[in-house]
């Protein structure tokens, strides 16, 4: 079945295009807006700036990523070569948001709260609670932080690893406290 773009996927797609050409940090939301045939009210009906937009399209596909554990189609390690993957395959762009954002909008500092996020929210349901305690809710964090910034050094080319090594890394940077309730 052919899925039907929606609008936030025509702007995503046409930030992403943009992106490929242009610093993040020079684009406009008229430039977005144009480049896919709609109108700036448009794009605000979607999207607060064109920060939102970037964090919503790495949300959206980190999401993505970690459903498969969700499902059980695959363990903790797969699911950090895959996202190794899709930073490999996406790395001119993410170099791009990595460079070119900053302070509050800072693609780091989004991403590394999207993954706080998302992680949480996983032990969460694992656990079968509403929050974590306090020493999880560190080491979540104090884990999202360095693999993020790991991540960087990595696509910036400091350390040159193939995406299965970057996988195995951060898997052997996961605290043992998180790594009892992924691994099963």
């Amino acid at each position: 079945m052919v899925r039907r773009q929606t609008t936030k996927d025509l702007l995503v797609a046409s930030f992403l295009e943009l992106a490929h050409e242009h610093p993040i940090d020079k684009i406009t939301v008229t430039q977005i807006a144009r480049n896919c045939g709609v109108s700036q009210p448009t794009f605000y009906h979607h999207f607060k700036d064109k920060y939102d937009l970037i964090s919503w399209e790495y949300a959206t596909n980190a999401g993505k990523i970690m459903a498969g554990l969700d499902k059980g189609s695959y363990g903790w390690r797969d699911t950090l070569l895959e996202g190794a993957r899709y930073f490999e395959q996406n790395r001119a762009y993410m170099l791009n948001a990595l460079r070119h954002t900053s302070g509050r909008d800072s693609f780091v500092r989004n991403v590394t709260a999207i993954n706080d996020d998302l992680l949480t929210k996983l032990l969460c349901d694992r656990m079968g609670i509403a929050a974590l305690p306090l020493p999880l809710q560190c080491h979540v964090r104090i884990y999202c932080h360095g693999t993020v910034q790991f991540l960087f050094d990595w696509l910036s080319g400091e350390v040159a690893l193939t995406a299965e090594s970057v996988a195995d890394i951060w898997d052997q940077s996961l605290p043992q406290p998180l790594r009892t309730h992924l691994e099963h």
